[in-house]
């Protein structure tokens, strides 16, 4: 079921403060085991509307023509332990954070971070990206990896790959378009 913006507005104004007040309008006890049945039965209705707009919103914050998504992916083995990361786009530090044990853990599991979604205009980019963290050997390790790329009229997905080589035994930081 499709909506164009205005009817989505328009239905969540109507029924959202509906279901907030819902409740406050029961009498007696049968009436009110009857209102909890009938919002039972709406709740994956709501549910659905929740993503619908979730969806919606984030396609109205960032437009196709204009959305550059990054996600970092780690196949490390363990031989490298991810403390800091920052992201430059064209000179910009556009994210930045620290990684706790249970968010390291899940990336050396398979796990994918998406580190940011927004809004660059079309044309030429630089992206730089910055990794702080230790080695198998509990020693430091810092590097940088870089990426010129242009952004045209759709969607721009850029994964931050950090994998290990068994050859130089050393970890390998990638930025590749997607």
């Amino acid at each position: 079921m499709k909506y164009n913006n205005k009817k989505m507005a328009m239905i969540l104004l109507l029924v959202l403060p509906f279901f907030a007040s819902f409740n406050a309008f029961s009498q007696s006890e049968s009436e009110s085991k009857t209102s909890s049945t009938a919002l039972e039965s709406m709740k994956p209705e709501i549910v659905d509307l929740s993503t619908e707009l979730r969806l919606l919103e984030e396609k109205l914050l960032y437009p196709d023509a204009e959305q550059i998504s990054i996600y970092l992916s780690f196949n490390t083995q363990e031989q490298f332990i991810i403390d800091n990361l920052k992201i430059k786009l064209d000179g910009e530090v556009i994210a930045a954070g620290q990684y706790e044990s249970r968010q390291v853990n899940a990336l050396n599991k398979g796990g994918i971070q998406r580190v940011f979604l927004g809004n660059i205009t079309p044309g030429d980019h630089t992206l730089v990206a910055f990794f702080t963290g230790v080695d198998g050997y509990n020693k430091p390790y810092k590097r940088a990896a870089s990426l010129d790329f242009n952004k045209g009229s759709t969607a721009k997905a850029i994964e931050l790959k950090v994998s290990y080589s068994t050859q130089s035994l050393q970890p390998i930081f990638e930025v590749v378009e997607r």
